[in-house]
């Protein structure tokens, strides 16, 4: 994800919000440019749910790992080890 100045045939030279991805072999671009001429809201909002999603990855992980606790013992997933 990154902000970088951008040419639109409705907006003339603005800021456009790119986010870049990759799923297998295909990879995708995605541009967005905020229909409000210099407001940055569009560009902050985006930046704050990114950053709230990747610091609240341990919360999601310990979520996911408290569902495969049985009878009060872990269970390992496949290549885990516990070490003391």
């Amino acid at each position: 994800i990154n902000i970088r100045k951008a040419k639109s045939r409705l907006r003339g030279s603005t800021q456009a919000l790119y986010i870049m991805t990759k799923f297998g072999s295909s990879r995708f671009e995605f541009i967005f440019t905020s229909l409000v001429k210099n407001s940055p809201r569009l560009f902050t909002t985006t930046q704050a749910v990114l950053r709230a999603y990747e610091t609240s990855k341990l919360y999601r992980d310990l979520k996911l790992r408290s569902s495969i606790i049985k009878d009060g013992q872990l269970m390992l997933l496949p290549g885990e080890s516990v070490i003391n």
